[in-house]
């Protein structure tokens, strides 16, 4: 997992905007380990005021996305 990117980040961007420009990476993204149980994720979304909560395995893999 690298980054992700949503409708709100594009939203006000020219369409000829690069990926890599546009999506969340590094520090700010917020990603949860697979396993976690709903509560757990529903209380980092809630901390982290995002919208989505992609789920990665220990390789850094996406496995789900939370919304």
């Amino acid at each position: 997992m690298v980054g992700i990117v949503t409708a709100r980040d594009v939203q006000f961007r020219p369409s000829s905007a690069l990926l890599s420009s546009v999506m969340t990476s590094g520090s700010d993204l917020v990603v949860a380990p697979s396993g976690i149980t709903l509560q757990q994720a529903n209380a980092i979304l809630r901390d982290s005021k995002k919208g989505k909560l992609p789920l990665v395995d220990n390789e850094g893999r996406l496995t789900a996305l939370l919304a």
